[in-house]
């Protein structure tokens, strides 16, 4: 018997050239991908005050968006508010202080209105912020939140209105 142990047989140049070709690849699509994600869109969400304890959230992005898009309403304060979508809006989620919506692309773009109604009595203060966003890592620049601030005062049935974004 033998006690001399024999060393590791050596890759062929052939399997060496072969496992560096496949690396190649690999290596481009990993570098190209961070560029994809980051390119997306310009967007703007607005919001403006619609009479009474009602306000108006307007999207509009354009650009060269891949997937929907998401609208989240984010309640502050106040009993709690109703959002009334336009029929293409998907609902995500809806708690008692956070309603999610998806919103289709088509061809790059994507818009629509919400009108949002602010379940309030005769006195205090509701403050609703509506931000945009993509699930997919794509970047939205522009203006991607907007908030309406209504407040009542418990001697009046007037609505204070003030619009931040």
């Amino acid at each position: 018997m033998d006690d001399t142990t024999k060393g590791a047989a050596r890759p062929s140049r052939r399997v060496i050239a072969r496992g560096a070709a496949w690396s190649v690849p690999v290596v481009a699509v990993g570098a190209a991908a961070p560029a994809m994600a980051a390119s997306g869109g310009t967007g703007s969400i607005t919001g403006a005050c619609a009479g009474g304890p009602t306000a108006t959230f307007t999207l509009s992005i354009s650009g060269s968006l891949s997937s929907s898009i998401q609208v989240v309403f984010t309640r502050l304060g106040g009993t709690g508010f109703t959002v009334t979508p336009p029929p293409t809006w998907v609902s995500v989620s809806t708690s008692n202080n956070i309603v999610v919506y998806e919103v289709p692309v088509v061809g790059g773009a994507a818009s629509g209105s919400a009108t949002v109604t602010y379940q309030m009595g005769r006195s205090g203060t509701e403050l609703v912020t509506a931000e945009i966003s993509t699930s997919t890592g794509q970047v939205i620049t522009g203006d991607t939140s907007a908030s309406v601030n209504i407040s009542r005062d418990g001697n009046s049935s007037n609505y204070n209105c003030a619009v931040t974004g």
